[in-house]
């Protein structure tokens, strides 16, 4: 059940991003930081009530989390959770990243355009190790496609008996949310696959359709193949070949 005392230690160290998330997605009703069953909640939902409704005992509260990671760090929380509560996950995605290089104190120094570009397919990087929590019916992830800024700072680090400088990163400041999608379902994440795709294909084809790079259209299929949407179907070459199960609905273009 909900802890009402402040959670104080991981705020202060909280990333700008995150905070910057939790600000957006928080309604005027909701609770911000709440311990329930011992863990710490970015945002409780309750369930609404309509109005002219007789006082009864609420339904469980709707439980946000905003993850800017993979969700494998968070998969014991979030079986948990799940067993008694809804959870909402949100995940960030940053298509457009932009470094900013500042000084010990702060003073910017520069900044460029990081040449890595997120893509609404990097959701599936975030589930390898864990893609049946999609299953569970007590679970929606929200991606958010973002543009944001990585601040670096110098930091000194020995090699080799000498002090070299480099940069670190300390904080990321979110710019702009693009888009957002949601999945309720497994299913819903054969929409980002393109069409058309052949009934039969391989990682490598997957990865020139989609545009993105070899490893993570491994992960696409890893997943795909672990919430049963995808069966291997033979080998091509030394490639694994994949079928859908079942009909296939939508699609990216």
């Amino acid at each position: 059940m909900p802890d009402p005392s402040p959670r104080t230690i991981g705020i202060l160290s909280e990333r700008s991003l995150h905070a910057a998330l939790k600000r957006q997605f928080a309604q005027p009703s909701d609770g911000v930081e709440v311990k329930i069953d011992g863990y710490w909640i970015d945002i409780v939902r309750p369930w609404p009530v309509d109005a002219g409704q007789a006082a009864a005992p609420s339904p469980l509260p709707l439980l946000i989390e905003i993850q800017t990671s993979g969700f494998s760090a968070i998969q014991a929380k979030l079986r948990d959770l799940l067993a008694r509560y809804r959870v909402h996950l949100i995940h960030p995605i940053a298509t457009e990243r932009w470094i900013v290089k500042q000084d010990a104190d702060g003073r910017e120094l520069g900044r460029r355009r990081s040449p890595n570009k997120g893509h609404a397919a990097h959701i599936f990087e975030a589930l390898v190790g864990c893609a049946d929590l999609l299953a569970h019916p007590n679970l929606t992830i929200e991606t958010l496609l973002i543009r944001e800024e990585d601040i670096r700072q110098p930091n000194d680090l020995p090699q080799k008996g000498r002090w070299r400088r480099e940069w670190k990163s300390v904080d990321r400041r979110l710019l702009e949310i693009c888009e957002r999608q949601l999945y309720e379902v497994p299913g819903d994440l054969l929409g980002l696959l393109p069409t058309p795709l052949p009934d039969t294909f391989t990682s490598g084809e997957l990865a020139r359709a989609m545009r993105i790079p070899l490893a993570l259209a491994q992960r696409v299929t890893y997943c795909l193949r672990h919430l049963k949407l995808i069966v291997e179907a033979g080998q091509r070459g030394r490639a694994k070949v994949y079928s859908f199960v079942g009909q296939r609905v939508g699609g990216a273009e």
